[in-house]
């Protein structure tokens, strides 16, 4: 197994290797390059590889009536990287700046739904 290493990440290193989890920066794996942090954007017409990334925790901003209101983790997938969404309870939900052609994806417990 192979673990893309994250600020999260805080098991010492002798305890991956125990756990047979090998641990890597980035790492390519065409067509994809997958990381833990997504590119600048002067960085992100050098790769060729599309990049799948973490680290932002991105959300949807969804209002309703009133005052209702719910932010939901997403995908957000641009022209040279996706941005993979956090599931864990210790992590916020960013609502993110994307562009009019990013596809956006919000996750419910039952389903995802596209925006």
């Amino acid at each position: 197994m192979i673990l893309i290493k994250g600020n999260h990440d805080i098991i010492r290193e002798e305890d991956f290797i125990n756990l047979d989890i090998a641990v890597e920066e980035e790492m390519l794996l065409e067509p994809f390059r997958l990381a833990h942090h997504p590119l600048k954007s002067e960085e992100i017409t050098k790769h060729k590889a599309y990049t799948l990334c973490g680290h932002i925790h991105p959300g949807v901003h969804l209002r309703g009536k009133g005052r209702d209101s719910v932010t939901l983790s997403c995908f957000s997938f641009g022209a040279f990287q996706a941005i993979l969404p956090s599931f864990g309870k210790f992590t916020g939900r960013v609502a993110i700046q994307h562009q009019e052609t990013d596809r956006i994806f919000g996750v419910l417990n039952d389903k995802v739904i596209a925006f």
